[in-house]
């Protein structure tokens, strides 16, 4: 470079703090996830002691004082990131599922590659994460406190940095909703199978990785409408009643979409192959009924029993074209995801739909149970 038209000095200093504060702060939480991970028991034992302290300080000894949705809102979220903290192994073991069953037409160097392309954008992902959730809490404190926010700085620091983290996770689980079109961009095919075992044409290893993804969205969820039941309990949250629906309405519209929204990809691919095989699949059904002809005119067993083999086989093939799911969820993870919701949606109902007094009497019953 010429020296007329290299940087300032000063400005090429700049960006190596730059730089070096980024990669301090980013091996930092990544040191601290890997702790965390490890450790977790440990983490979960500080924050409990760390709650205790703050509870005794602001309301004394007296534990009908304390503020319960703060304990559990914070156990929630620590629990919640471990589970996250599962989700590159996950992927891992979805791939080389995926990879085992020969349903991904790759080789190990491929795979190795594929992964290590993933790890790296992974981590753009993150920051990408971390930075937005962080900034949207920073600017809810703004907006809620003006400028008394700034006399709650050090809160303001610490929900920021959980934020952080928490974005982070968003962030690896955004990425891995783009999977399928990562595949493809890859060059790596995927090939279906009719009837396989699984119940999702070999793809149900796809399912479970969304599912997994969406019940860690289904935490918040849980949290929200049990307190939703548990509220009229607590004279001190009277007010917060209503305005948990709509952050319980905008969590479960994620969830259903953490769930559905990535598995698109793969869908498209299965229902282009299953066109294939429905054609292959009518020929078949002209082949049984030639077969059917032969097997009344076949004159000893052995051509009988020859014939029904292949009729069977046949017909067998047949039925598993015409019943191959295009989506890569077998029946026990639907039913599983359906049942979640519903639960999760009856504050919604009750409080969106004028329900007879009947139902309102069950859902008081429930608040009842849950507060005792």
């Amino acid at each position: 470079m010429d020296a007329h038209h290299a940087p300032p000095l000063q400005t090429r200093g700049a960006d190596r703090f730059k730089h070096g504060l980024q990669r301090w702060s980013e091996h930092s939480i990544l040191a601290f996830e890997r702790w965390f991970a490890d450790h977790f028991l440990i983490a979960l034992g500080l924050l409990l002691v760390v709650l205790g302290i703050n509870e005794l300080w602001l309301y004394g000894s007296d534990l009908t004082a304390w503020d319960p949705m703060l304990i559990f809102g914070a156990v929630t979220f620590f629990v919640g990131l471990r589970l996250a903290l599962l989700l590159p192994d996950k992927l891992t073991e979805t791939l080389d599922r995926l990879a085992d069953r020969e349903v991904l037409k790759v080789s190990p160097e491929q795979l190795d590659q594929f992964q290590k392309a993933l790890a790296s954008e992974a981590r753009v992902w993150q920051a990408r994460g971390g930075i937005v959730v962080a900034g949207a809490i920073t600017a809810a404190f703004i907006v809620a406190y003006g400028r008394n926010a700034f006399a709650l700085s050090g809160l303001v620091l610490l929900e920021a940095l959980a934020g952080y983290i928490a974005g982070r996770q968003i962030g690896r689980a955004a990425l891995h909703g783009r999977l399928g079109g990562l595949l493809r961009k890859h060059g790596i095919t995927l090939e279906v199978e009719p009837g396989h075992l699984d119940g999702a044409a070999g793809l149900r290893p796809v399912g479970d990785l969304y599912f997994f993804q969406a019940m860690l969205l289904a935490l918040p969820a849980a949290f929200l409408a049990i307190w939703w039941l548990l509220i009229p309990a607590f004279d001190r949250y009277a007010e917060w009643r209503t305005p948990y629906m709509a952050p319980l309405v905008i969590v479960l519209a994620f969830e259903n979409l953490a769930f559905i929204a990535p598995m698109r990809a793969f869908h498209q691919e299965m229902q282009r192959q299953k066109r294939t095989l429905v054609a292959q699949a009518d020929q078949l059904s002209h082949r049984v009924q030639s077969l059917q002809q032969k097997l009344t005119d076949a004159e000893s067993a052995d051509e009988r029993n020859a014939f029904k083999e292949q009729l069977a086989h046949m017909t067998e093939r047949y039925w598993e074209i015409e019943r191959m799911p295009t989506w890569p969820v077998d029946a026990r993870v639907r039913r599983r995801f359906t049942i979640n919701n519903a639960a999760l949606f009856l504050p919604i109902l009750g409080q969106s739909i004028h329900l007879s007094g009947a139902w309102q009497a069950t859902l008081q019953e429930i608040s009842n149970i849950l507060s005792q």
